[in-house]
């Protein structure tokens, strides 16, 4: 078993939506209305650690492409110098971010579908072994996870364990991965949902906020970051 090598990593969801659109006009987030609502295909241990306060991601024709649900309370990590490689640092390897459902018609960076249905989402840092120059900006990812397979919201130490948690759905021996990218400089104006792009990229992000205690403190601190949900790296 084995991530993706050159060609075969990065970050997107609904890759087959992507086009020569320069805008994200037709596309639209939003708070979910029907909030606290969960998927009941969530298990209950991942249930209670998620906001029900979700984000709903619409497509061209107004019709929903993916929800996404984030973790309320992420133990992170303390700051450390900045990366050239990995810009996500508070974020442990292994460590539940959120929750996907996906509605069809959507497909990873290879272009491998992802099946309709509800997902576990753990931060994910790019392996430096020679086989993935070339294809992000930085090493970190969010890896799509099966609830099959993904039974403990526990951290996940190990790469392969990791990898092994979202093979069950993926049509190859790859993990599914989804780009985690640099958000705007500014946050958002009162917290509101944005869905930008990236620079001149034909991709474009939803913004997400985390938020938790780093080590050896006590009050939350907040992490922002960009996932990658239209678009890919060509190649």
């Amino acid at each position: 078993m084995r991530f993706c090598g050159l060609r075969h990593v990065a970050a997107a969801l609904l890759a087959a939506a992507a086009t020569a659109d320069d805008d994200a006009s037709e596309w639209k987030v939003e708070r979910i209305a029907d909030a606290p609502a969960l998927p009941q295909e969530i298990p209950e241990p991942f249930r209670k650690l998620l906001d029900p306060a979700g984000l709903r991601l619409l497509g061209k024709d107004a019709k929903p492409l993916c929800e996404l649900w984030r973790c309320k309370d992420l133990p992170l990590l303390p700051k450390s110098p900045p990366s050239t490689d990995v810009r996500q640092s508070r974020l442990a390897p292994g460590l539940l971010v959120g929750a996907m459902r996906t509605f069809g018609a959507t497909s990873d960076y290879r272009d491998q579908p992802i099946a309709a249905g509800v997902y576990g989402l753990r931060y994910f840092r790019q392996p430096v072994d020679g086989n993935h120059l070339g294809t992000a900006d930085s090493r970190d990812f969010l890896v799509v996870t099966s609830f099959e397979s993904d039974l403990d919201p526990k951290l996940i130490e190990k790469q392969d364990d990791l990898v092994a948690l979202s093979v069950p759905v993926s049509p190859t021996d790859h993990a599914l991965v989804l780009y985690v990218a640099e958000p705007p400089v500014e946050p958002a104006k009162d917290g509101a949902p944005r869905f930008f792009r990236r620079g001149e990229r034909k991709e474009w992000a939803v913004e997400l906020v985390l938020t938790g205690p780093a080590a050896g403190g006590n009050e939350p601190e907040q992490v922002r970051l960009g996932l990658v949900l239209v678009g890919h790296v060509a190649g």
